[in-house]
């Protein structure tokens, strides 16, 4: 059986997407985290560390000259003169300037968003990329082991949300099955509600970390074209 402190009863709707990722407003009377919040608990309790590596998920560049790149310290600090790359490309060079909220800084740490500048100019697009250390790097890969929980019907045309992009998926490989009930192995095919572990095609090279080292890199969203299907994380 299951210990009562782990147990969660959350009302949804897989349709209407109610209490999935955001709390629902039809339900006031619950006063509970939504699906989503919640399975991140679970997820990183016993295994989940603060993370020392410096990682910045990158939103794209302040501006037409690609002087200024924007992003979101999600895990470590960084700090001018520091040495790092960006990943997948690969692109090495050191930060010159880093600015906070309009001010000049000479360092961030995590959960700051931040506008830096590189001494080497970057002439190619880097929204979805992340930053990181010289070292100690994040896996690039076009693929992933996942674990979904799945809301909808899954078919060909698969999109995940990661890193704040869009990325339409090459495939699907379905590892294996779980009942969300019982938390044990099921037969056959999967249905709504179920959850699947599962490798993921992105069809391109992406920097990616497991959810239990860097929470940031390692969730994403799910969809069957425009439709929400579910929420992973990476394993």
């Amino acid at each position: 059986g299951f210990s009562n402190s782990n147990l969660y009863f959350v009302p949804v709707s897989a349709y209407y997407k109610d209490n999935l990722i955001t709390r629902s407003k039809k339900m006031n009377w619950y006063k509970g985290k939504p699906l989503l919040d919640l399975l991140y608990v679970v997820a990183s309790k016993g295994k989940t560390r603060s993370g020392k590596e410096l990682r910045v998920i990158l939103q794209g560049f302040l501006d037409q000259t690609n002087t200024f790149m924007v992003g979101k310290v999600v895990s470590g600090n960084m700090k001018v003169g520091e040495r790092v790359r960006i990943l997948p490309s690969g692109f090495e060079s050191r930060i010159s300037e880093i600015v906070v909220k309009g001010k000049r800084s000479k360092g961030v740490k995590t959960g700051d968003s931040v506008a830096f500048k590189l001494k080497d100019r970057v002439k190619f697009e880097v929204r979805g990329s992340v930053l990181s250390g010289s070292s100690n790097l994040p896996q690039v890969s076009n693929a992933a082991k996942t674990l979904i929980f799945v809301t909808r019907p899954l078919s060909k045309n698969l999109t995940v949300k990661f890193n704040g992009v869009d990325i339409n998926c090459k495939g699907l490989k379905v590892l294996r099955v779980i009942d969300t009930t019982t938390g044990e192995q099921k037969k056959g095919r999967f249905g709504q509600l179920d959850a699947i572990e599962a490798e993921i095609d992105f069809g391109k090279k992406m920097a990616v970390e497991s959810f239990n080292k860097t929470r940031e890199l390692g969730r994403f969203v799910v969809y069957n074209g425009n439709t929400f299907a579910g929420i992973g994380i990476i394993r």
